[in-house]
Order: structure tokens, then sequence, then C-alpha cells
């Protein structure tokens, strides 16, 4: 009974971890959109350089939070791993079975690994082209904002 109801947990978990780091990235494009959306407003109303450094601050923040997220996801997934089949292995010796749901857990667990660590990747692919069309955007605006005072 014990080893049955591991092996529901372990499978209703992978989707649920899947979801979560989908929800994460979602929550991430709010955030850069939020920052994005910062930078244009500062252009257009030709707010102090200050709020364009906030801005760039913001995107800058949430990426690399992202990526120290995904990160401790994956890590919580290592140690989760590890306990399980480590349980496992002790409920090997008193069951043959087990051998048998053991593989076939650890496929399903290394799959969610390989998710997580895919979306990190993209995250981590992603980030360098945010950094530069933020600084794209900054030099735009303080340009922006030196004509307008220069014409004034």
């Amino acid at each position: 009974v014990d080893v049955v109801l591991m092996v529901v947990v372990l499978v209703a978990a992978a989707p649920v971890v899947i979801t979560l780091v989908v929800l994460l990235q979602g929550v991430v494009l709010v955030f850069v959109v939020l920052a994005a959306a910062l930078l244009i407003v500062a252009v257009l109303i030709l707010a102090a350089p200050v709020v364009v450094v906030l801005a760039v601050v913001v995107l800058v923040a949430v990426t690399l939070a992202t990526l120290v997220v995904m990160a401790l996801v994956i890590v919580v997934l290592a140690v989760v791993v590890l306990v399980v089949l480590t349980l496992l292995d002790v409920l090997a010796v008193m069951v043959m079975v087990v051998v048998l749901v053991r593989v076939m857990i650890q496929i399903a667990l290394v799959a969610v690994v390989a998710v997580v660590a895919e979306e990190v990747a993209i995250v981590t692919t992603v980030a360098p082209f945010v950094f530069v069309v933020a600084a794209v955007v900054v030099v735009v605006a303080v340009v922006v904002f030196v004509a307008v005072k220069v014409v004034t």
C-alpha cells in the first residue's frame, strides 16, 4: 500500500512541477512587460533618467530572479529524487517488485528534471537579449531626453 501511494504521489507531482515552471514563466513575462512599459512611459513623459534606470534594474532583477528560482527548482527536484530513490532502495530489500517500480519512477523523475533544465536553458539563452534590448531602450531614452532639453 505504501509503495502504491508513493507511486501515485510521484506521478501526480510531475505535472504539478511542470505546471509551476510554466506559471513561473508567465509571472516573469508579466514583470518583463511591466518593466518595458515603465521604460516606454519614462521616454514618453520624459521623466527623470532615474525612472529609466529603475526600469532597467527591475528588468535585470526579474531575469536574474528567474534564473535563481529555476536553479532552486532543479536543486529541490534533485534532493527529492535522491530521497525517493533512497527510500525505494530500502523498500526494495523487502519487496522485489519495487525494483521495477523504482526504474519507472526514476525515468519519470529524470523526465521532469529534463523539462525544468530545458526551461532554464531557454531563460538563460533569452536573458542576454533582454539586457541588450533594455540597454538600447535606455540609450534611446537618454538621447531623446537630451535632445528635448537642448531644443527647449
